[in-house]
């Protein structure tokens, strides 16, 4: 499946070449050459960071900026990919290169001015909560939600997080306006969040809209990464988010993560053939169980025992088998959509098509424009 994506992808990318007239035996040779690098290569972002680099040597340019993009679809932090697309890297955050301006310093730690702010907002939101934010209670929460909003102090948000982002669903709802005005990065890494973590549709809605209020390029890039990375449901909240925003740039991880790999332990009978006794009982390794600390992934035998029913007679057992399937994502489908305005189900290799051609158009588009009318 992965060589006819692949290859459906190269033929989208060689349509331009097929179509002109005559073409000089050297473009002819460079284009046999990418046809074998395609189909030979391992769908991993090192293998498409390669090949965008040898069409960039070759004269290729507008294909190797679908490799790159196709390297940061598996690998957001891809450096390389990063910045040929353009992209800086100011921090922890990669940032478009026109838009990055000078590599800022490290933020100096809270002074004790800062700290002691945070101590008064602290209280004075507490104070808040509990004598107006009541549940039921309409006149006194309207009372509260003003007295909250026009708190518009960055040393606010841990305090907001902390105390209403942890209430009843209408409490998080608050947190989430309550920050989207609130200067600072940290307000930004609380609405974060809760548009990625909180369980709630209705927060989750909340947490979009207040990130779609503070336009920050550096947004959509956490979300892209949320949505590359992040496990389920992290990677479903993040879909959603980038298709609510309608973040173009989102449109190859997205297709990455149209279908997701879903791990099921299924029982299954087998004939063993006994080769050792413990006691009256022949062990046999019934399943492998992961075992994970930081850094380290390894595999513990599960050993199960069969009684035997003479030496050497092979024993039906049931073992446990982890089979490994996937799945469609609907969420990312969706998002899909509304980002770009086509349904084309939940095969990558048609999207990736269509997006190689959707990318040329526009690039064509683009040239066009800077060249300005003919004469």
């Amino acid at each position: 499946m992965r060589r006819i994506a692949l290859t459906m992808l190269g033929l989208a990318l060689l349509a331009p070449a097929l179509a002109a007239a005559e073409p000089r035996a050297d473009a002819l040779k460079n284009e046999q050459q990418y046809i074998d690098r395609l189909l030979a290569m391992p769908d991993t972002a090192p293998a498409h960071s390669d090949l965008a680099t040898w069409c960039a040597a070759n004269g290729m340019d507008e294909r190797a900026k679908v490799h790159w993009r196709e390297a940061l679809a598996r690998d957001p932090d891809n450096e390389k990919a990063r910045a040929a697309l353009g992209f800086v890297k100011r921090g922890m955050e990669w940032v478009p290169a026109e838009k990055a301006g000078p590599l800022p310093l490290p933020p100096p730690p809270p002074d004790e001015t800062f700290l002691a702010r945070r101590r008064e907002l602290r209280q004075q939101i507490l104070d808040i909560s509990r004598e107006l934010l009541v549940p039921g209670d309409m006149d006194r929460w309207k009372q509260g939600q003003l007295k909250i909003l026009m708190i518009r102090d960055p040393a606010a948000a841990e305090p907001i997080i902390r105390i209403l982002g942890v209430g009843p669903i209408e409490s998080r709802m608050l947190a989430a306006d309550v920050l989207a005005q609130t200067p600072g990065d940290e307000a930004l890494r609380y609405l974060l969040g809760l548009a990625v973590a909180d369980p709630s549709d209705a927060v989750h809605k909340a947490a979009v809209d207040a990130l779609e209020l503070r336009d920050d390029h550096r947004v959509i890039q956490q979300l892209i990464y949320a949505c590359a990375r992040g496990m389920e449901p992290t990677m479903r909240r993040a879909a959603h988010a980038l298709g609510e925003l309608r973040a173009w740039e989102a449109v190859p991880a997205l297709i990455a993560n149209l279908k997701t790999v879903e791990y099921q332990t299924v029982l299954v009978k087998e004939l063993r053939r006994p080769s050792a006794f413990v006691g009256m009982a022949i062990p046999y390794v019934a399943d492998l169980r992961p075992v994970v600390v930081p850094g380290v992934v390894a595999y513990d035998p599960v050993i199960g025992y069969i009684t035997p029913g003479g030496f050497g007679r092979p024993v039906e057992v049931t073992t446990r088998k982890t089979e490994a399937k996937l799945i469609e994502q609907p969420v990312v489908l969706e998002a899909l959509k509304k980002i770009t305005g086509q349904d084309l189900g939940y095969d990558d290799s048609i999207w990736r098509r269509w997006l190689a051609s959707e990318e040329r158009r526009r690039a064509e588009k683009e040239k066009a424009a800077k060249d300005g009318p003919k004469s």
